[in-house]
This record gives structure tokens, sequence and C-alpha cells, in this order.
């Protein structure tokens, strides 16, 4: 092969440009669905213990604003369960 500075330039790096680009646009989709996910187990979460138990403590509402995806499952399965929303485990 002739790896030469010009066809490099010419051929090669347009073609790593495009990967870089598409590399970039996968890794920001997966990190937007990630993100769109977490939301919405978040805002599921408080709306099934807002039905419950009508008004949440600060303390719990900031737990779920920042819990990850994880303890947020785990919520999940307690929140129909628990006798009051500072039952929660998580």
């Amino acid at each position: 092969m002739n790896w030469t500075i010009e066809r490099i330039c010419e051929e090669e790096l347009p073609e790593l440009e495009k990967t870089w680009t598409a590399e970039l646009l996968e890794r920001g989709e997966a990190y937007g669905a990630a993100r769109g996910e977490l939301k919405a187990y978040r805002e599921i979460l408080l709306n099934k213990l807002e039905r419950r138990f009508v008004k949440l403590p600060e303390a719990i509402v900031q737990r779920i604003a920042s819990a990850g995806l994880e303890k947020l499952k785990t919520a999940m399965t307690q929140a129909g369960t628990i006798g009051s929303p500072e039952d929660l485990k998580f």
C-alpha cells in the first residue's frame, strides 16, 4: 500500500470522519435513550406514590430525583405495598 500523506488526507481521513461522526451519533442516541428511560421511571414512580399518598415529603422527592435506574426499579416494586413513602428502601 502507498501510505503517502496526500493519500491519507484525500482517502482515509474522510472515511475516518464518517466513522467518528457515526460513533458520536450512536453514543448521543444511546445517552438520550438512557436519560429518557431514567426520566420516565422517575415520573412513573412519583405518579404512583402521589396517587397512593397524595403529598410526598420533599426528602422522598429528592431521593427519587437523584436515584439511578436500578434503585428506581427497586422502588417501583415496593411502591404498591409500602405503608408510607418513608418505607421505600432504595
